[in-house]
């Protein structure tokens, strides 16, 4: 049980983690949709340089839903 609750707090935590990072890049008031011929939230999230915390984020969403998954 003690697993399962870990793994759901480290997927909440997570996939919120990536929801902010997302949300702060579209609202973000420079943010550069349109860029050497890119365009896209792709290159606001390369632009940015907020891909190494969204990366962390989508891992550490997956590794809670493993742990919660592993204990049921």
């Amino acid at each position: 049980m003690k697993n399962f609750i870990l793994g759901l707090t480290m997927f909440v935590t997570g996939f919120l983690g990536g929801v902010l990072l997302i949300a702060a890049l579209v609202c973000a008031p420079e943010s550069p949709w349109w860029m050497n011929g890119t365009e896209g939230i792709f290159n606001g999230i390369v632009s940015t340089k907020l891909y190494i915390p969204l990366i962390i984020c989508i891992v550490f969403t997956v590794t809670g839903l493993v742990k919660a998954n592993g204990e049921t």
